[in-house]
């Protein structure tokens, strides 16, 4: 007799004792099936429901050598960012939604890096090496909004073609506004056009001393590139040395700093409204 035609003879025998008879007799049978579909139900409904409750990004920024170390600055600038945009009554395009809700953390994610380093000059371990990596996969994947650098690996990550040009992005009164405040951080595109010529793009600054970029990066000694001295000057980044948030939480208290937009973002309008949130 097959399996099958004697499960379905036991059942008979068992079915005319009662239903708890048959509770056994089920489970006894088929309690490896059962949980197996259990456990399956509750990952996809685990699973669906994670998926409708995550929330877009507004914006994902990475702080590079801050410098702080002994507070939750993620959880600070997020609730004062979103202070800011609510004051100002910010929306931003959900595409989860299809429409344009206001950019509070209650319909989007607020991303930030604050443990991030990197020496200037070149990653000197394998965690500043995984720094460096990420900085480029985000830009590659279009997920990286800001970034806030030391003056040196401003410059450097300037000249890797990391930083969006201000002028696609910035209305052009307020960059002239910023210009004439002396707070725009230029670098030439006549020298990467030549760097990709010789195919040698990166050696003029690899070159440089490491300890070079680090003292002339100080506040005291820091001077920004001279666009005037530039065949093709290209605005890209912001100088914060002044910022309220990082005078207040005592980041970037040795170095200047400068803010950059990532090249590839695809959220444009919130990396102005950080910007802006960081120059006050």
């Amino acid at each position: 007799m097959a399996l099958n035609d004697e499960i379905r003879d036991e059942f008979r025998r068992v079915k005319k004792k009662g239903r708890i008879a048959i509770l056994k007799w089920y489970w006894e049978y088929f309690k490896i099936h059962t949980l197996v579909a259990v456990f399956a139900v509750i990952f996809v409904v685990s699973t669906v429901r994670s998926i409708m409750n995550q929330k877009p990004d507004y914006v994902n920024a990475i702080f590079l050598n801050a410098g702080g170390y002994t507070l939750d600055y993620n959880q600070i600038l997020t609730e004062e960012l979103e202070a800011y945009l609510k004051d100002r009554g910010v929306t931003a395009y959900s595409e989860k939604r299809k429409t344009e809700l206001p950019a509070t953390t209650e319909n989007f994610d607020y991303t930030f890096d604050f443990a991030a380093a990197l020496t200037p000059g070149g990653a000197r371990d394998q965690l500043e090496m995984a720094t460096s990596q990420k900085v480029g996969a985000l830009v590659a994947s279009q997920e990286l909004d800001v970034m806030a650098a030391d003056a040196s690996n401003a410059m450097i990550l300037s000249y890797q073609e990391m930083c969006a040009d201000l002028r696609n992005v910035f209305d052009e009164k307020r960059l002239a506004e910023l210009d004439a405040q002396n707070r725009i951080f230029y670098m030439d595109y006549d020298v990467i056009r030549k760097w990709e010529a010789k195919e040698d793009q990166m050696a003029p600054i690899i070159e440089i001393p490491q300890e070079e970029l680090i003292e002339g990066e100080k506040r005291e000694n820091y001077v920004l590139p001279d666009k005037n001295g530039m065949t093709d000057p290209i605005p890209v980044g912001i100088l914060l040395n002044d910022s309220a948030f990082f005078t207040e939480y005592e980041l970037y208290t040795t170095n200047a700093v400068i803010g950059v937009v990532g090249a590839s973002t695809k959220r444009p309008e919130a990396a102005v409204n950080l910007l802006e949130f960081l120059i006050r």
